[in-house]
């Protein structure tokens, strides 16, 4: 493989001796004192288990909200169906408003899940010479404004079955 085409590349796939390795190509330059290209140094950081372990996590993370989700909606559901008398209104209503909290709290999760996700995504600009990059303030500003947990989940399925139910 030539060294131009690893400078093109954001991750190299390689058969070894314990299969298939995936790396992160880094080419450095090599030049003399008057600026001449004598030649290159060419890095190779094995990603292999860095992404293995980072799509356990992502699995994980998933079965875990899934997990939540699930009991959450049970222990709602058998809320729901208590046949409380007025003195105990209020702490069938504070179950199953705990129960909409932890719902959110696994909503807002995915939504920094997928937020970090996309943030891998990288731009380069020469900042010396760019006139045309954006400011660092205003791109940090316009993702942080586009964040998904800077406005509430949609909860009004949930919601609307619940209020119907008690009404």
């Amino acid at each position: 493989m030539r060294v131009a085409s690893f400078r093109e590349q954001e991750t190299v796939a390689m058969e070894t001796a314990e299969g298939t390795r995936r790396f992160d190509p880094a080419v450095s330059p090599i030049s003399d004192q008057h600026d001449r290209g004598l030649g290159a140094v060419v890095s190779l950081p094995d990603l292999t288990e860095r992404e293995r372990r980072k799509e356990r996590l992502v699995v994980l993370n998933r079965v875990l909200r899934h997990n939540l989700r699930n009991t959450v909606e049970v222990l709602s559901a058998h809320a729901e169906l208590l046949d409380v008398d007025e003195s105990q209104v209020q702490h069938r209503d504070a179950v199953l408003e705990s129960a909409d909290a932890l719902l959110d709290v696994a909503a807002r999760a995915r939504s920094i899940e997928e937020f970090v996700a996309s943030a891998r995504e990288t731009e380069c600009f020469d900042l010396e010479t760019d006139r045309s990059a954006p400011s660092l303030d205003g791109l940090a500003f316009d993702r942080i404004r586009a964040a998904p947990w800077a406005a509430p989940p949609d909860q009004s399925d949930r919601t609307e079955g619940r209020d119907r139910q008690r009404a």
